[in-house]
Parts: structure tokens; sequence; C-alpha cells
């Protein structure tokens, strides 16, 4: 269960990074309670999606729940990758 808690933290701050990156590249977030966040309280954006969510996901007792959260921050990471890849091809 822990190997499944550590991935789920890799991956939420994997996500959390390569945002910031591509949205440096010019990107636009998506998500809008996102876009407001990081527009206007970066750090406090910073503080809760990466501390806090990362500490509740090591309170959470359940594999689907885990299996879950990794499954959806897997394919954000791979959106943002693929976002990433798009903006270097354009801007080189």
């Amino acid at each position: 269960m822990i190997i499944l808690k550590i991935i789920a933290i890799i991956l939420n701050t994997l996500d959390y990074i390569l945002t910031i990156y591509a949205l440096k590249r010019g990107a636009r977030e998506a998500n809008p309670i996102a876009r407001f966040g990081l527009k206007r309280f970066p750090k406090i954006t910073f503080i809760f999606k990466c501390i806090l969510f990362n500490c509740l996901i090591l309170r959470i007792e359940f594999y689907t729940i885990i299996s879950f959260i990794i499954v959806i921050f897997g394919l954000v990471c791979l959106n943002n990758l693929i976002v990433v890849r798009q903006l270097k091809r354009k801007y080189g």
C-alpha cells in the first residue's frame, strides 16, 4: 500500500511541475479552479496541491481510491507531457 501512495504522491507532484512548465511556455490551464489559483495565489496553490493533497493521500487506506488517484494523475501527467511536446514543436 505504501508503494501505491508513493506513486500517487510522485504523480501529483509531477502534475504540478509539468503544469507550471507548460504554462511558462504558453499553455493555458484547462481547469478553471486551478487557473484562478495559479494566477492569483501560486504559492498557496502549490501548498494546497502538493503538500496538503499529498498528506491526504498518506491517510487513505483503500486500495481502490489510491488506484483511482494513480490512474487520474497518470492520465493528467500524460496529457501534460503531450502539451509540453506540442509546445516544443511549435515554438522550438
